[in-house]
C-alpha cells in the first residue's frame, strides 16, 4: 500500500512539472456553436401586445410524406416543426404559441394552485393565448444525398448521439441533398386557409466532395446540420419564413401626411403620432386610428366628440394591455377589439387625444361601456392623473430613470 501511494505521489509530482515545462499541451476541445439568429428579447415578447399588429400562430405539426420513412433517428416531422418554431420567432413577425409541450404548460399552472408553490411565483390559470392562425406542414421529398464510390478512412462516432456506427467518409463521387417542404396556415377562426406555400432546398455548398451517411445521425444534432441534408432543410425552412412574412403577413403601411422629427429615432426623447386614415367621414363610415412612438412606451388613448363626451379607446374592458413596442404602427379598433368607430350624429369636429409615457400611467376614473370605458375624470385633470407619480425604491449604485411623458392629439371632422 506505501508502496503505491508513494508511486501515486510521483506520478502527480512528473505531471505537474512535465506540463510546468512545456513538455505537456492542453488538449484542444471545440467551442460550443450557436447555429440560430438572435431573435427578439425575453422583454420585447412578455411585453407584446397579444392584440398588436404581429399575429398570434402556432405550429401544429409537419407531416412526413417523403418516401423516407420515419422513425428513430428519423422522427424528421417533429424535428422540422420545432425548426419551424425557431425560423418563425427568429423572424420576429410573429407572436410565436408552444402547442407541442402544452401539456407541461397546464401541469405547471396545476402544480402551481396547489398549494405547494411560495405565494406569489405560481403560474396564473387562464393566461394562455388562443391562436389566430395555426400552421401545418409536409415533407414531400427528402433526399439526405451520400457519396458515391467512397476511398479513406472512416472516422467513427462523430457525436455523442450519432448511432452506433455513424461515420464521415471521405469520397469521390456526390449525390446532392434535396428536401421539398408544403406548409399550410389556417385561420382558427373560420377553418379557411389563408396561405399555401411549397419551397424547395438544397445545401448551400458542397465541400470537396466530403459526404456523410446522414441515415446514421439523429435529426437535430449538431453532426445532422453539419451534412448536406442539414443544410438544405434550414435553409429551406428560413425561406419559407421569410416567403410567408414578405407576401401573407405583409404589414400595412399606413402613411401620414406628417413625419415628425425623431419619430424613427430611439435614442431621441419620447415622440409620438396619432393620426386616422382619413380627415374626414360621412355619415355611416367607420374610423380607424393609428399611433407610433420612436421608443417603447404606455398609452393612454381617449375619443372626445361633438359634445365634449370623453371615451377611452385604450386600455379597454377587453383589451388591458397598454405597452406598445418604438418604431411599429399600431391600430385601433384592432381585430380583437369589440367596438367599432361608425360615425353618426351630431356631426363635427371630433379629436382623438394620445397620452404615453415611458413609465406606467396613473389611474383615472372610468366606467365601462361595451367595449370601451366612459370616462368620468374631468378632462383638465386627465393629464395630470396619467402622469402619475410612484414612490419607488431607488436602486444601489444606479439612478432612477427619468419618465418621459407626450401628449399629442389627431382632428377628425364628420358630416352627412
Amino acid at each position: 500500500m506505501r508502496n503505491l501511494l508513494a508511486f501515486k505521489r510521483l506520478f502527480i509530482i512528473g505531471i505537474s512539472l512535465l506540463a510546468s515545462t512545456g513538455c505537456v499541451k492542453e488538449i484542444a476541445r471545440p467551442v460550443p456553436e450557436v447555429i440560430s439568429k438572435p431573435g427578439p428579447t425575453v422583454e420585447q415578447i412578455q411585453y407584446e401586445p397579444s392584440w398588436g399588429p404581429k399575429k398570434r400562430i402556432a405550429v401544429m405539426r409537419i407531416d412526413n410524406k417523403s418516401s423516407l420513412a420515419s422513425g428513430g433517428q428519423f422522427d424528421i416531422g417533429t424535428g422540422m416543426a420545432n425548426q419551424l418554431v425557431s425560423a418563425l420567432f427568429q423572424s420576429g413577425g410573429f407572436i410565436i404559441l408552444e402547442r407541442q409541450e402544452l401539456q407541461d404548460i397546464l401541469g405547471e399552472q396545476k402544480f402551481g394552485s396547489s398549494g405547494h408553490v411560495k405565494e406569489g411565483t405560481e403560474a396564473k390559470t387562464g393566461e394562455i393565448e388562443g391562436a389566430e392562425f395555426l400552421v401545418y406542414g409536409a415533407i414531400t421529398d427528402y433526399d439526405p444525398g451520400e457519396s458515391g464510390a467512397r476511398v479513406g478512412v472512416e472516422v467513427g462516432g462523430l457525436t455523442g448521439k450519432a448511432v452506433q456506427g455513424g461515420a464521415i467518409k471521405a469520397g469521390a463521387g456526390y449525390k446532392q441533398a434535396y428536401v421539398s417542404i408544403d406548409l399550410k396556415i389556417i385561420d382558427a377562426n373560420t377553418g379557411r386557409i389563408v396561405n399555401a406555400t411549397s419551397v424547395e432546398g438544397h445545401p448551400r455548398e458542397i465541400k470537396g466532395g466530403l459526404g456523410i451517411e446522414s441515415e446514421k445521425i439523429f435529426f437535430g444534432t449538431e453532426a445532422y446540420y453539419k451534412t448536406p441534408i442539414g443544410q438544405a432543410v434550414r435553409d429551406c425552412l428560413n425561406r419559407a419564413v421569410d416567403f410567408i412574412v414578405k407576401t401573407a403577413f405583409l404589414q400595412k403601411n399606413v402613411k401620414t401626411t406628417l413625419i415628425k422629427k425623431d419619430l424613427n429615432d430611439p435614442s431621441a426623447p419620447l415622440v409620438m403620432q396619432v393620426w386616422s386614415d382619413r380627415n374626414e367621414y360621412k355619415q355611416g363610415e367607420r374610423i380607424k386610428i393609428y399611433l407610433k412612438g420612436n421608443k417603447s412606451f404606455y398609452a393612454r388613448v381617449v375619443y372626445r366628440d361633438v359634445e365634449g363626451n370623453m371615451l377611452q379607446l385604450l386600455p379597454n374592458p377587453y383589451r388591458a394591455g397598454n405597452h406598445f413596442r418604438g418604431g411599429e404602427v399600431y391600430e385601433i379598433p384592432s381585430v380583437n377589439d369589440k367596438f367599432e368607430l361608425e360615425v353618426t350624429p351630431p356631426f363635427g369636429e371630433e379629436n382623438v387625444i394620445l397620452y404615453a409615457s415611458t413609465s406606467e400611467l396613473g389611474d383615472i376614473d372610468l366606467k365601462p361601456r361595451g367595449g370601451v370605458y366612459v370616462i368620468t375624470t374631468k378632462e383638465k385633470e386627465i393629464r395630470a392623473k396619467t402622469r402619475g407619480v410612484k414612490v419607488k425604491d431607488k436602486t444601489e449604485g444606479k439612478d432612477a430613470a427619468t419618465s418621459e411623458f407626450c401628449e399629442e392629439k389627431a382632428v377628425i371632422r364628420t358630416n352627412r
